[in-house]
């Protein structure tokens, strides 16, 4: 597969300032489209005071059960004299009227609930605590630099990838293989900076696996590359976030399945 850098990422564009709008659906588009549609933004409709609600999150950075136990029930409770604004008094929630803002937040690990006919965005931080260490891969030590690795759970690895790139342009996008085992697999990409003709050939060979079981990503090389039979490495392996990071800002591509700690890298 061919690769080079779209020239668009070259060029700075300054970003505008654009307010939170009345709608329910404006609001929610604008996220989608501002975060190119990733497969870990996640939302839930609520009501509050006969209002409905949206929560948008994403849910490789945010800690829901935290979220569910800390802030759910106050905002599921009907209580017709009661204010959003009475929540901001804990430093952990604030107000914004910015949806650039709100998408910033996002990134971080907040929590975003937009109210139809409200211009303003409360956000709550349950931002998600990894709950085993990540330890540094045994084939991959290094003097220098950071000593995490990844694990076998595909919502921790692609959480720290999200921590070492909070940008809006990193997309996810999750497949389920497998006709037997329904393996998740993720794709990881730039969509700035990566070449768009390469991740849509990633992505229709990954959509075109037909297998009983997928086992790891070193499964799927042997589809996705362009002569399995070369003696020569056309995917590379790591089990390390910080050169996973580096890969990505370079466009390239990296595939993760859950149960495996290897990242698969192409082209």
């Amino acid at each position: 597969m061919s690769f080079f850098k779209n020239k668009k990422s070259q060029k700075m564009v300054k970003e505008t300032i654009t307010m939170i709008f009345p709608t329910l659906k404006e609001n929610k588009d604008y996220i989608y489209n501002a975060l190119f549609d990733t497969g870990d933004l996640k939302t839930k409709e609520i009501t509050w005071n006969d209002k409905s609600g949206i929560i948008m999150y994403l849910e490789t950075m945010v800690d829901m059960e935290y979220f569910e136990k800390v802030y759910f029930p106050a905002l599921t409770k009907t209580n017709k004299g009661q204010q959003l604004e009475d929540l901001t008094v804990s430093p952990d929630v604030m107000k914004v009227n910015q949806l650039n803002k709100v998408v910033s937040y996002l990134l971080k690990g907040y929590c975003a609930l937009f109210l139809e006919e409200q211009t303003a965005c409360f956000l709550f931080n349950s931002v998600q605590v990894n709950s085993r260490s990540p330890d540094e891969p045994e084939n991959e030590k290094t003097v220098r630099g950071a000593h995490k690795g990844f694990i076998e759970n595909l919502d921790i690895n692609l959480n720290l990838i999200r921590e070492r790139i909070q940008n809006r342009q990193l997309t996810i996008k999750h497949f389920k293989l497998g006709t037997e085992s329904n393996s998740i697999v993720a794709m990881i990409f730039m969509n700035d900076i990566a070449n768009p003709l390469t991740v849509g050939k990633v992505q229709e060979r990954i959509e075109s696996i037909s297998s009983d079981m997928i086992f790891s990503p070193g499964y799927i090389e042997e589809i996705i590359e362009d002569t399995p039979f070369s003696p020569f490495q056309q995917v590379l392996f790591t089990e390390r976030p910080d050169r996973v990071e580096a890969n990505l800002i370079e466009g390239r591509i990296v595939i993760m399945s859950e149960g495996s700690s290897d990242a698969s890298i192409v082209p």
